[in-house]
């Protein structure tokens, strides 16, 4: 086989044949895969620094990554799921607590709260 052939024949590995089989049953995963993640997705709102919040537990508990989170993550989403906590915007959509800075949270999993309600 010489250069020339050698070439080709690699063209056609690449390039396969869109009606084969295989090749349509990926594309259908890969549909799947993309329906659960919009599934999972929340949209973000619009929570400013200061804000009064609360995790929507029941809502982060869904997500289908939360039994492979952080052990400690876990435990405080289950321990703090009624306190209201002090936004503190980390970056787009993205929220840590100020009482609490070591998580961060994204904007869609909170709710945000009337400001006369104490921790």
């Amino acid at each position: 086989m010489n250069r020339e052939e050698r070439r080709n024949e690699k063209f056609r590995k690449r390039s396969p044949d869109p009606h084969d089989p295989k090749r349509i049953l990926s594309e259908l995963k890969l549909k799947a895969a993309a329906k659960k993640v919009i599934k999972d997705h929340t949209d973000p709102q619009e929570i400013n620094s200061g804000d009064k919040v609360k995790m929507d537990v029941s809502l982060v508990k869904s997500r289908r990554s939360y039994p492979d989170m952080n052990e400690k993550y876990k435990e405080f989403v289950e321990n703090n799921g009624d306190k209201v906590f002090t936004a503190r915007v980390e970056g787009k959509n993205m929220v840590s607590f100020e009482e609490e800075p070591t998580w961060l949270f994204w904007s869609g999993d909170l709710i945000k709260v009337s400001g006369g309600e104490d921790e």
